[in-house]
């Protein structure tokens, strides 16, 4: 391949597989070609991150599930719009996986049947069950008392199947 030097050392961008140049590549950008100069600095810049990245692993985190049937007068309606607007950002950053209103029987039998809530199931990944625990417990569900205090059940959960 010939290539014009246009004012610098400029050399074809390639495609680096397990440290050997596997084939040429064509960037649709602005140029398809790099300085040799910005290849070497981009390398040396890559090797720091990954010595950086490799110095502070990541926490091992585990999943947990929360069973939590709503009280007898559970006034959910009321604080419902509060609840999905504080765990919005848990489930933006994954914290949250699954989360969802448990539903009586009877709300499934038909297309016309009225949806009665029964109480809420969330999948969450934590490094502890304390970290959950704690978002639980701040939850307007809990502290409003939407959820039995009583019945609520958090459990570290090993699924078998992938997350949708």
């Amino acid at each position: 391949m010939t290539v014009s030097n246009m004012g610098g050392n400029w050399f074809p961008v390639t495609a680096i597989v397990s440290g050997r140049f596997s084939s040429t590549c064509v960037i649709l950008e602005h140029f398809s070609l790099f300085r040799m100069s910005s290849l070497r600095l981009s390398r040396a810049f890559l090797g720091s991150q990954k010595r950086l990245m490799s110095s502070t692993p990541k926490p091992k985190l585990h999943k947990f599930v929360l069973f939590a049937p709503d009280t007898k007068d559970s006034a959910r309606s009321t604080v419902q719009k509060q609840h999905r607007e504080a765990i919005a950002p848990f489930v933006q950053s994954g914290v949250v996986k699954v989360a969802g209103m448990t539903v009586t029987p009877e709300s499934i039998e038909s297309e016309e049947a009225a949806v009665k809530p029964f109480g809420s199931c969330i999948i969450y990944e934590a490094e502890n069950i304390d970290v959950v625990r704690k978002m639980v417990e701040s939850d307007i569900y809990y502290t409003s008392g939407v959820w039995d205090r009583e019945k609520l059940v958090l459990v570290p959960f090993l699924p078998v199947t992938s997350f949708p």
